[in-house]
């Protein structure tokens, strides 16, 4: 099946006109990463990364429409997948801290529901801090909330 994907990848990319691009896929069982190396990333991610979901959605939906079935695919060009998570992580991480200082909810913009995943994760278990996802559509975006700790009471004996 990877091999599968390999050739469908490299058609598409063919038709996008990038030059000599490199693919690997890995993994099986309805869950892929596949991984895209190329000097001129541009039409699959654009100028400032616009295209780069829209890509990644495009190839997601060939593969399940080919395969039958719905899968799990992850899409990475030149890196630019991991960069991202790391930046959000980061991102998520100054506003907790943020939150925590001034102990206020605070906003972010309205995401991908990909991204408030990585952000809900990064944050999960931190203290004094809540995610919560709100809005709906194109408007759904994340809260980060500061929540007081209740102290803990002994119990008497």
């Amino acid at each position: 099946m990877n091999e599968k994907i390999e050739k469908m990848v490299k058609e598409l990319l063919e038709h996008l006109s990038v030059p000599a691009p490199s693919i690997k896929v890995e993994g099986d069982q309805g869950s892929w990463n596949i991984s895209i190396q190329s000097q001129d990333d541009r039409p699959m991610v654009g100028r400032d990364g616009e295209r780069f979901d829209s890509f990644s959605h495009l190839v997601k939906r060939m593969l399940v429409k080919d395969i039958g079935e719905d899968a799990r695919v992850t899409v990475d060009v030149n890196g630019r997948l991991a960069r991202n998570v790391e930046a959000l992580k980061t991102k998520a991480a100054i506003i907790a801290e943020r939150a925590r200082s001034f102990r206020h909810d605070i906003e972010m913009e309205p995401m991908s529901s990909y991204d408030r995943m990585i952000i809900h994760t990064a944050l999960e278990g931190m203290p004094n801090i809540k995610t919560e996802s709100v809005g709906s559509g194109r408007d759904r975006h994340l809260v980060v909330k500061y929540v007081e700790e209740s102290p803990v009471k002994e119990e008497e004996f």
